[in-house]
């Protein structure tokens, strides 16, 4: 079971998701985010994440970006040292894929919000998408106007259930997840990862070490260990 914990914006909650066994950390760099982070203090994050990793199993350190230029994504990704980017916003395929020109081995996790009312639309997004370029997995949150997830709602367990009805790139299931009720919605929806951001704060930004922890123990309770990488496509 791969796990996330997104939206990290100090040292200190980096040691925590860390010493919680998490497979990777989130960095935010949306501006209108309650969990922007800059460059400067991001690399300083990605330094003390990586002190858990080991050259058979790194970690994984994901950028999180919302309607960027690809220039700007590919800056930050070499100053960060990130290993993946996930899309949360309206990008285009046309703009992922030069990405993926720019920086081949950077790894890519198209993140949807999603309704139940616009499902086959999101399946076909992603169809479309897979056919033109490699994608390290998908995630799925959900769907609130005007908002680019961190918004503490879950998804519709219908909408994974049809996402596995056909091969498509891994699951990652996103949206109000937390220690208390992620273990439940794993094993109802079977996805290959989980994210949380909300679900293991004290305050936007802010985990606590306790919460971190048991996320990931509750996670994987039934899914085996948080050991999961992205890049073992």
């Amino acid at each position: 079971m791969w796990t996330k914990i997104c939206g990290v914006t100090t040292t200190e909650s980096a040691r925590a998701v860390r010493d919680a066994g998490a497979s990777a950390v989130g960095l935010n760099f949306f501006s209108e985010s309650k969990r922007f982070i800059s460059v400067s203090a991001a690399a300083e994050i990605a330094n003390v994440f990586r002190t858990h990793g080991t050259k058979t199993s790194p970690p994984d350190i994901v950028g999180v970006f919302v309607n960027s230029e690809v220039t700007d994504i590919a800056r930050t990704s070499d100053e960060v040292g990130l290993t993946a980017v996930q899309f949360h916003g309206d990008e285009t395929q046309d703009l992922i894929c030069r990405l993926h020109d720019a920086r081949p081995n950077l790894l890519i996790i198209r993140a949807l919000r999603v309704s139940l009312e616009r499902l086959d639309e999101y399946m076909r997004t992603i169809d479309d998408l897979q056919k033109r370029v490699p994608l390290a997995a998908c995630l799925l949150d959900a769907f609130v106007a005007e908002a680019f997830g961190g918004t503490g709602m879950t998804v519709d367990l219908r909408i994974p259930a049809r996402y596995l009805q056909q091969t498509r790139p891994r699951l990652i299931l996103a949206g109000g997840l937390t220690p208390e009720n992620v273990a439940g919605i794993v094993e109802q929806a079977n996805p290959w990862g989980v994210d949380t951001a909300s679900g293991v704060e004290t305050s936007p930004g802010i985990k606590h070490p306790d919460r971190c922890a048991m996320f990931v123990d509750e996670a994987t309770k039934h899914r085996g260990p948080s050991g999961q990488r992205l890049a073992s496509c």
